[in-house]
């Protein structure tokens, strides 16, 4: 949809083509990607992730190809709104691990990157290395805990956010079990190739995206990601309802990450969005030293 607007921007039926667009891909690659929670014999509700291991016997077990391609959907709805350029796939070695990481975290609940055989009695190699690079959360439904790290609500970094967007991942892992979710995006040896330092040295990654965004997905805090540094930035936001919204404005780089991001809190009220109508357009614009940086606009949209 961005290519699409770069190269016809004067084209007048493009605008409902997006909006079409984005509501198709909300139903079919992020409602499509969902895993149900039904009751087990004991009363709990565990994710029908289809896992077949068991972590109280330190049994990693496997997960079928369906549950590993709902990620997949549900990441990259993330990612390509968001602007980035590729799709991202599985990638074995690193769900592997991540299973295996799962399984260690889940009979103690203790989530730390250096576990050790003593503290963790499903301690493995492989767990350990996954847990020097992901993202953990306690929630076994893995793609519920893709939406979580997007949305990113209780880090004050946002460094889950940049990781599930980082724009230099070139694989996804993750392993879930009874009681959490292990994400791997990146690692330090991944950077950009030159043709991709190159794409996104013209365009920046945002949340909520520019064009139509659902109303769920206008998370607390927006994000914007790029090759420049945001010392000193100034942002604006503005819609025709509302006219112009305060907001906090924090400069940030998660390690690993191609780029730093600024992240900016609009100051509203909690009901703030419920009540905005919808298609009401947002514009966003990032400032340095009275020049403008970047401009994008956001539109509101409800989906059902």
């Amino acid at each position: 949809m961005h290519l699409l607007q770069e190269n016809f921007p004067k084209n007048t039926q493009l605008d409902s083509f997006r909006k079409r667009l984005a509501l198709r891909d909300f139903e079919i690659r992020y409602k499509g990607s969902s895993i149900s929670n039904p009751k087990s014999g004991s009363g709990m509700k565990l994710p029908a992730t289809g896992w077949t291991g068991l972590s109280k016997r330190c049994m990693v077990g496997t997960m079928p190809d369906e549950t590993q391609q709902k990620i997949v959907d549900r990441v990259n709805y993330f990612r390509q709104h968001a602007g980035i350029k590729k799709a991202i796939e599985i990638d074995e070695e690193r769900r592997q691990k991540c299973q295996e990481a799962s399984v260690m975290y889940a009979p103690v609940g203790v989530f730390t990157r250096v576990p050790t055989p003593e503290t963790h009695i499903c301690y493995s190699l492989k767990a350990a290395e996954a847990a020097a690079y992901s993202q953990v959360i306690k929630d076994p439904n893995p793609a519920i805990g893709i939406t979580v790290l997007t949305s990113d609500l209780k880090s004050e970094e946002l460094f889950n956010r940049q990781y599930i967007l980082a724009p230099n991942a070139r694989g996804i892992g993750f392993g879930s079990s009874e009681n959490n979710t292990v994400v791997w995006m990146v690692e330090p040896n991944e950077t950009l190739s030159k043709e991709d330092s190159g794409y996104y040295a013209k365009r920046f990654i945002s949340w909520p995206p520019a064009g139509y965004c659902p109303r769920m997905f206008f998370f607390k805090k927006w994000s914007i990601s790029g090759p420049i540094d945001f010392e000193g930035v100034t942002v604006s936001i503005e819609s025709k309802s509302f006219g112009k919204l305060p907001c906090t404005v924090k400069a940030d780089k998660a390690p690993m990450v191609s780029f730093p991001t600024l992240v900016f809190e609009p100051v509203i009220s909690a009901n703030f969005y419920e009540s905005m109508k919808n298609e009401e357009a947002i514009t966003v614009t990032i400032s340095k030293k009275g020049k403008v940086i970047h401009s994008y606009t956001t539109i509101l949209l409800d989906t059902k």
